[in-house]
C-alpha cells in the first residue's frame, strides 16, 4: 500500500441508513445517497477523521420502482438476447422503456424520475466467433459480447 493512509484502523460509530434526500429530484451524477461515519468518541489516532460514503441512487440503491429486470428491451441490441444485426451496436444513444404498461399503472399519481421510466441502452461489440449452445432442446447460434459503453444499470 505504500504511503497511502486508509481508515481501516479507525473506530467509527454505527452509521445511520443512507441519506437519500438527493435521490428524490435529481438525475445522473447529481443523484446520490450518502452515509456519514462519525469517529468514535474514544478514537485518539490523529490519522482518523469522520468520513462519508457516497453511492449512486439508481444503480447502487433503488429508491423507488425500477430494478431493471433481466428482460428483453427490444430497442437495445445485444442486451438480454436482443439480436444484433451488426458486429457493433449503433453509435447513437438509444433509450428504451424500463417499465411495461402494468408497472407504469401501478405508479399512477406517484412522482418518478425519467431515468426510472426509461433506460439508456448500452453499446455492445461482438468479441467471439459464432458457436452453438443448447437452449430448450434446440441448438442456437450465439456470440459473446463486450460492453463498450455502460449505460443505466445495463451491460451486454
Amino acid at each position: 500500500m505504500g504511503n497511502h493512509i486508509t481508515f481501516a484502523h479507525c473506530n467509527f460509530e454505527e452509521p445511520d441508513e443512507f441519506e437519500t434526500k438527493f435521490c428524490v429530484n435529481r438525475i445522473a451524477e447529481q443523484s446520490y445517497a450518502f452515509k456519514h461515519y462519525k469517529l468514535d468518541s474514544n478514537e485518539k489516532d490523529t490519522t482518523c477523521m469522520d468520513i462519508q460514503q457516497r453511492v449512486k441512487c439508481h444503480e447502487d440503491i433503488s429508491t423507488n420502482i425500477t430494478h431493471f429486470e433481466q428482460r428483453t428491451y427490444k430497442p437495445c441490441a445485444g442486451l438480454n438476447g436482443v439480436q444484433m444485426p451488426h458486429a457493433e451496436s449503433l453509435d447513437i444513444d438509444i433509450k428504451a422503456p424500463a417499465l411495461n404498461s402494468t408497472e407504469l399503472v401501478k405508479n399512477k399519481n406517484e412522482v418518478v424520475l425519467a431515468q426510472e421510466i426509461f433506460l439508456q441502452c448500452p453499446r455492445c461489440k461482438v468479441r467471439s466467433r459464432q458457436f452453438k449452445v443448447k437452449k430448450g432442446g434446440a441448438n442456437v447460434c450465439v456470440v459473446k459480447l463486450n460492453t463498450t459503453k455502460k449505460r443505466m444499470a445495463c451491460f451486454c
